[in-house]
């Protein structure tokens, strides 16, 4: 049975008109409805391991609108938790750019474990993905190839995460991924040559920011993929 929950209340206008909501987060898709493309989402700490908001596949669907979605920064804890084997969040779609900051994707199973962007721009600050589990590839995140999307990760951590068949941390699948000081794994990012249709490629992260080795195939890759390292978290 789905379960829905109350409908956040409406603090203030954010900066240039935007909506500001605050939010517990276990209400976190609740909100999201609710909110206008553009609006900000204030999360009081907390976990989510509730059915509201999700599909058969997904703990949440944050889908056709962005948002930008931040833990209080009252030293508390905001826990996206998946529960009864599902994948844990779909951000589908977005129509801008959506920024999730200071939040937990953990428990995250099912073919794309933690996160999965479709045809939308992403920013993740200081977003932890643990124990997340997918049976295909991209146990933290898988970037699909629909449509145009990028992500953009600062300061990010992974710990945990598993994939049946490859890339445990981060698949991208033809699109762009920008990565800024986000330690974890073994080894330095390493992109695979793209094999038609699409581009595939498997990232692991260093525990320290590592300059990458130079690559093997020619110094301008393949239009459709990019991957970025960078040494430091931006202000």
């Amino acid at each position: 049975m789905i379960r829905k929950l109350t409908t956040a209340t409406l603090l203030a206008h954010g900066a240039a008109g935007r909506k500001l909501v605050s939010c517990n987060t276990a209400e976190v898709a609740t909100c999201f409805e609710s909110l206008e493309a553009g609006g900000d989402i204030d999360l009081v700490p907390g976990t989510l391991t509730s059915w509201d908001g999700i599909d058969s596949y997904f703990q949440i669907v944050l889908e056709d609108k962005h948002a930008t979605i931040t833990c209080s920064e009252d030293g508390g804890t905001c826990v996206w938790q998946a529960s009864d084997g599902k994948s844990n969040l779909n951000i589908k779609n977005n129509d801008g750019t959506t920024t999730l900051r200071s939040i937990t994707i953990k428990d995250g199973a099912g073919q794309n474990g933690g996160l999965i962007v479709q045809n939308s721009n992403v920013v993740l600050i200081l977003v932890a993905f643990i124990d997340n589990a997918a049976s295909n590839r991209g146990g933290a995140i898988y970037v699909h190839y629909s449509g145009s999307s990028s992500v953009t990760l600062h300061g990010c951590s992974f710990s945990g995460n598993t994939a049946s068949n490859s890339a445990p941390d981060v698949y991208n699948n033809g699109e762009t991924v920008v990565i800024s000081g986000c330690p974890a794994g073994e080894d330095k990012p390493k992109p695979t040559r793209p094999s038609p249709p699409f581009v595939h490629s498997q990232i692991k992260y260093p525990l320290t920011p590592l300059t990458p080795s130079p690559p093997s195939y020619p110094l301008f890759p393949p239009p459709l993929f990019q991957v970025i390292l960078k040494s430091k978290v931006p202000n």
